[in-house]
């Protein structure tokens, strides 16, 4: 099963493992500054960054409602991660959970989900 972190600020969902074929249809890749101790973005940075794959709002609905990804928000607790998880990846959400949280984030509603 694949596994993503939920960035409210940003809209997106990081995928930190990816596994199966929908990843060569879904999401994109995009250098970013992360700060992965504080879960936050560090700005201003100018240095030359890994790109990582990551899900627009209904991208990530679609694999959460197939059941192939799991996706959570980002742990504010220094938390050893359990076997197989990124540190940074807190609970689990259930998919009324990340509707709730991806509804209305990047212009996405839930009229233009359901199309």
């Amino acid at each position: 099963m694949s596994h993503a972190v939920w960035y409210p600020t940003l809209a997106r969902a990081h995928v930190t493992v990816a596994r199966g074929i929908h990843f060569s249809s879904l999401g994109h890749s995009v250098a970013r500054p992360l700060d992965m101790h504080q879960n936050k973005l560090v700005e201003g940075v100018k240095t030359q960054h890994p790109k990582r794959l990551e899900l627009l709002p209904e991208e990530a609905l679609y694999l959460l409602e197939r059941g192939a990804l799991s996706c959570s928000k980002p742990s504010t607790y220094d938390v050893e991660p359990a076997s197989g998880e990124e540190k940074g990846g807190g609970i689990p959400m259930s998919v009324q959970q990340a509707y709730s949280e991806m509804i209305e984030k990047g212009g996405l509603t839930l009229e233009k989900y359901q199309v």
